[in-house]
């Protein structure tokens, strides 16, 4: 039986994608944030609302291939059950 004692570490490369789709989703939460706020369009919102959940999805892909710290693990958890709030798809 083969024992893996150090957890595999990211590279630079890595890090880099996981920063780009945190931040890629932060821009989109913005966005989604301004149109549900002025409220005057629905299906801008629920438009809105879907690229919100694209954005999220390709972080749960970068967080794949790389060992993000404790505390962004918990932060991103508590923001995915947050998007399933108003995206059962998700």
């Amino acid at each position: 039986m083969i024992v893996t004692i150090w957890p595999r570490r990211s590279s630079a490369a890595e890090l880099t994608a996981d920063a780009r789709a945190l931040s890629a989703f932060a821009d989109n939460a913005s966005i989604y944030e301004q149109i549900v706020t002025n409220g005057n369009n629905r299906d801008a919102a629920v438009l809105a609302g879907r690229s919100l959940a694209t954005a999220a999805q390709r972080v749960d892909m970068a967080m794949q291939n790389t060992r993000p710290s404790t505390q962004v693990q918990n932060a991103w958890s508590a923001i995915r059950q947050q998007i399933t709030n108003f995206n059962s798809t998700y």
